[in-house]
């Protein structure tokens, strides 16, 4: 999965490109570049008109392609609804459900499992958002520990997806006592 994310964080994505609503959700953004490629009969022309790797486009294809293969082969419809960005977070939170985090009083996250103080990127249009619960890809130390390909997410999702893993105490607000307790 790791290489697959490196594969789609390598794609160049410029603002003018998609509507700055679509800026909150990076996951998203994949989608929509990926669909729009395809509109245009995966033109190489497209790429280079829209500042995108051509290379890593059809890598993308080719991953599409063997996903496609392998649900006809479990004979899984496959499905798709742009318009239902929850599903789409879902299905991401499925992905990185061990890399949640939770909104601090002081804007910074706690993570859930591993508790460690991070915030979001700068550069991620959630920056300036900061939604309660998220779900990232990867963790980058520079002056501080910060989350990259960040989605927002509904806590239950945790326990559904993963019951396994999480309980419904991990996603529960704190209790005031052990938030005092948190070293910032």
């Amino acid at each position: 999965m790791n290489n697959f994310m490196n594969l789609l964080i390598s794609l160049v994505v410029l603002p003018g490109i998609l509507p700055l609503k679509s800026l909150l959700n990076l996951f998203v953004i994949f989608i929509q570049v990926y669909n729009s490629w395809r509109e245009c009969n995966y033109s190489t022309q497209w790429c280079y008109e829209n500042y995108i790797q051509v290379r890593s486009m059809k890598r993308a294809r080719d991953i599409r392609d063997q996903l496609e293969g392998l649900l006809e082969r479990v004979e899984i419809e496959l499905t798709s609804n742009l318009g239902d960005l929850d599903s789409i977070k879902k299905a991401i939170t499925s992905g990185f459900f061990p890399h949640s985090a939770k909104l601090q009083k002081n804007g910074s996250y706690w993570t859930v499992k591993h508790p460690q103080r991070v915030h979001i990127h700068p550069s991620s249009g959630l920056a300036q958002v900061l939604p309660r619960w998220v779900v990232y890809h990867e963790l980058v130390l520079t002056t501080k520990e910060y989350m990259r390909q960040v989605t927002e997410l509904k806590p239950d999702w945790l326990v559904e997806i993963a019951p396994h893993y999480y309980q419904m105490k991990d996603v529960e607000d704190l209790k005031p006592e052990l938030q005092s307790s948190i070293i910032y």
